[in-house]
């Protein structure tokens, strides 16, 4: 019976330092599949602005949501914030808005945006011409 005891106590203890680290690895895993998807959604803009004549892309960073607005189609809204629970920052604060032209190259200044959820930020940087890229 006591030893059962000492077993449970070790396995307590074992679990009181294992389970911060697991939360930690989602917040992580969370960061990066947002960024991924937030990537992906920003490829897909300059796709539609060739195949569509331009496209304009909002990235409303209190709410965590992306929209694009396709020419001549309805606007597709990615609520990038509520499906992986994280939050974005830009380096200008804020709204960002993206305009591609026809060739997909987009004309606003360099932007920086971060991906954080918990203690763990990742960031994605947007170029002039509408590129991006992880940082």
């Amino acid at each position: 019976m006591f030893e059962m005891l000492v077993v449970l106590a070790l396995v307590g203890a074992f679990a009181s330092w294992v389970l911060p680290r697991f939360t930690g690895a989602n917040d992580l895993i969370a960061v990066l599949a947002a960024r991924e998807s937030l990537l992906t959604t920003l490829r897909s803009a300059r796709t539609m602005a060739t195949l569509r004549g331009g496209a304009t892309v909002v990235l409303v960073t209190d709410s965590a949501r992306v929209r694009i607005e396709p020419g001549g189609l309805d606007p597709l809204i990615f609520p990038i914030g509520s499906d992986h629970g994280v939050a974005l920052q830009s380096s200008g604060g804020g709204t960002i808005r993206l305009r591609f032209d026809r060739m997909g190259l987009g004309r606003f200044a360099s932007r920086s945006v971060d991906v954080t959820r918990g203690s763990v930020s990742r960031s994605i940087s947007i170029s002039s011409y509408g590129r991006a890229r992880r940082r």
